[in-house]
């Protein structure tokens, strides 16, 4: 995600702002995780499945 680098900001705050705006407005239950590609493969190698 490079927001910033697009010129996206159009309020010009800085990146963990930004961070912290994005992880606010979650949907309930949802877990977050930073390094997603990571962990989805440390999931499947644990035996969970995204969909069936």
């Amino acid at each position: 995600m490079k927001l910033r680098q697009k010129g996206v900001n159009y309020d010009h705050i800085a990146h963990e702002r930004m961070a912290a705006e994005f992880t606010n407005h979650l949907m309930p239950c949802a877990v977050l995780t930073p390094g997603i590609v990571g962990t989805l493969l440390e999931l499947a190698l644990a035996g969970f499945q995204y969909a069936k």
